[in-house]
């Protein structure tokens, strides 16, 4: 409940506007890659694309080691990065502490990365549904993801283009598409099941306190595994989680969340209130899934369609927001998405 307006101010102490270099680096990317599902469609529709590609990660643990050890790509970018002890002292002397746009900040420095080992673009892996804010406050509309969405994306282009590098380019190869998309789209590539992790507590700043695995009670754990089910073998996905967190009377609570039938929409990075809908409705017609405790306790108040599993996949594999893919890109994905249907 904090009035933003007034509290926060970034002053210009310069008015210099430096002129970005002409070099030209070789036509080549780099894929950031975070652990989770959505950068290993990225990497594997662009490898499938023939793509000359380098993978580049920030600080990466277990999670992104693993991913990176079998994605049969040769050669990665690894960059350490420190926190000034600073900030811990200013916090526990009472400095408010909020979400750290995390994006924007390994975005700088994968762009610095990128450029330093001659490549000329950075392709994110972030879907359409990161641009829809969690909630409305005080006139604002306040987005847990906004360094994640289209407006970031093309004010950081547009800077580096204009102050650093005049031939580059930062995208996100998978804006087009819906968490529900990249699910399903992730779900043929079976040799990162076991080793993909999305639960924040992988990446806990605190080394101390990180936990392998999936902690099944958070909403990353919860809305990833939901959009999952429609299109993994049901034991599978349980071997994957641990748990069948859909038939866990104790998780109803974070469900209602994702699919807005309770408070707003979580803030960390998961799908949007409408896809979240569609996939519990989905799931009330699938004999594997209709009868665990949470399909059946909110499917009955979603007012919506229930479609078939075709029918979401047909609908969620559609590339329906607006995006920033070069025209070449672009059809690496479709290519993708047709080799997936």
């Amino acid at each position: 409940n904090i009035i933003l307006k007034g509290h926060i101010s970034f002053p210009v102490q310069t008015t210099e506007n430096p002129s970005p270099s002409t070099i030209k680096s070789p036509n080549a990317c780099v894929v950031p890659i975070g652990g989770g599902k959505d950068s290993i469609v990225s990497l594997e529709a662009l490898k499938q694309a023939g793509r000359p590609l380098r993978m580049i990660a920030v600080n990466p643990g277990r999670p992104i080691k693993d991913v990176m050890s079998v994605a049969d790509v040769k050669g990665s970018i690894l960059i350490t990065r420190n926190i000034d002890k600073a900030l811990f002292e200013l916090n526990e002397k009472g400095a408010m502490n909020g979400h750290v746009p995390i994006t924007g900040i390994l975005s700088f420095i994968m762009a610095c990365g990128a450029i330093l080992y001659g490549y000329d673009s950075v392709v994110m892996s972030n879907e359409g549904s990161a641009s829809e804010g969690n909630m409305e406050f005080g006139g604002i509309d306040v987005n847990h993801q906004y360094s994640k969405s289209l407006e970031f994306e093309l004010d950081f282009e547009g800077f580096i283009k204009n102050h650093v590098l005049a031939n580059f380019s930062y995208f996100s190869f998978l804006r087009p598409l819906s968490e529900t998309g990249i699910a399903c789209l992730f779900s043929s590539q079976d040799k990162y099941f076991e080793h993909f992790k999305s639960c924040n507590r992988n990446f806990h700043i605190d080394e101390g306190v990180r936990q392998y695995g999936w902690c099944c009670d958070c909403p990353k754990c919860r809305f990833v595994f939901l959009a999952l089910a429609p299109f993994i073998d049901k034991d599978k996905l349980v071997t994957i989680f641990g748990k069948n967190m859909l038939n866990d009377p104790a998780q109803e609570q974070g469900f209602r969340e994702l699919t807005g039938l309770l408070g707003h929409k979580p803030f960390e990075c998961v799908g949007e209130i409408e896809e979240c809908q569609y996939i519990i409705k989905c799931l009330s017609t699938m004999p594997q899934w209709k009868d665990d405790h949470i399909v059946g306790a909110l499917a009955t108040e979603l007012e919506i369609p229930a479609l078939s599993q075709a029918a979401l996949k047909n609908q969620a594999l559609k590339l329906k927001y607006q995006h920033n893919i070069p025209e070449d890109y672009r059809e690496d994905l479709n290519a993708f998405i047709r080799s997936c249907q």
